[in-house]
């Protein structure tokens, strides 16, 4: 696989930096955008694609940047006036897919893929990554073992790969630590809110509730409760929504039971 060029179909631009880390390895990577837009200032091992068939019929691996799923659909299986790029694939390619869809999606296109010899696998960042001279990221990886053993050594030019599970595990994972995150910070600006509600000043807030915080080995369950039961009635009481955290009493116990 290393003898041949690696391939970047994307919507946009999005994808140019991870173009760039994978070309300063000395890998040529060929780069596709269904925009029609041009990739910027290329080094020498980039090499813009003129059609999708380009990138089907030289690459052996396949990297897509595409979240419509709508989109993604249409552009790999193709449409009655158009082929698809999995048409145009070898038997034995496998497409490395880092968009955004529900399992159930990859796991359908890959019954269509399959039928060709083309395997799918799926992968996420595991931060947000748009920056060629930024640390090397996690890349969540799902997908049948054989095909997950070939794409690694060319994705580890781009970060630690990180196995994930069966195929639709890498999105799932992304999409749950995103729901994570933001939970988190819808429940810092609510908590910003009753505290200036309550007259505590910013400075004072932000000085707290940006501090990292302590990782108990055991929290404490029934001080937790109490605490976040107290927010709730001081946010009720002063007109604020705190509904984030709207989960006292069996919920938080169990929460906290499974982190202990």
């Amino acid at each position: 696989m290393s003898n041949r060029p690696i391939g970047i179909v994307a919507a946009d631009g999005s994808a140019d930096s991870i173009a760039e880390r994978i070309a300063a390895t000395g890998q040529r990577v060929m780069i596709y955008r269904i925009d029609r837009g041009h990739h910027g200032k290329r080094s020498k091992n980039i090499e813009a694609a003129s059609t999708a068939t380009d990138i089907g019929f030289d690459c052996a691996l396949v990297l897509s940047f595409i979240d419509d799923t709508t989109v993604f659909r249409e552009f790999l299986i193709g449409t009655p006036e158009k082929t698809g790029l999995a048409a145009e694939m070898n038997p034995g390619a496998i497409l490395v897919d880092f968009g955004v869809r529900p399992p159930r999606e990859t796991q359908a296109l890959l019954g269509v893929t399959g039928m060709r010899g083309v395997a799918i696998l799926d992968a996420a960042f595991a931060a947000t990554y748009n920056d060629r001279n930024a640390p090397a990221p996690s890349i969540l990886l799902g997908g049948f073992p054989d095909s997950v053993d070939a794409a690694e050594p060319i994705l580890s030019l781009i970060g630690k790969v990180d196995r994930t599970g069966p195929l639709g595990s890498a999105h799932t994972t992304a999409a749950l630590m995103g729901y994570l995150e933001a939970a988190h910070h819808i429940a810092h600006d609510e908590a910003l809110a009753v505290g200036h509600a309550l007259g505590i000043p910013h400075d004072a807030l932000q000085r707290h509730l940006d501090a990292p915080q302590t990782q108990m080995a055991a929290p404490n369950i029934v001080s937790m409760a109490a605490r976040t039961r107290l927010v709730m009635k001081l946010a009720q009481d002063r007109g604020v929504a705190a509904d984030v955290i709207d989960f006292t009493g069996t919920r938080l116990s169990q929460a906290l039971s499974r982190r202990g």
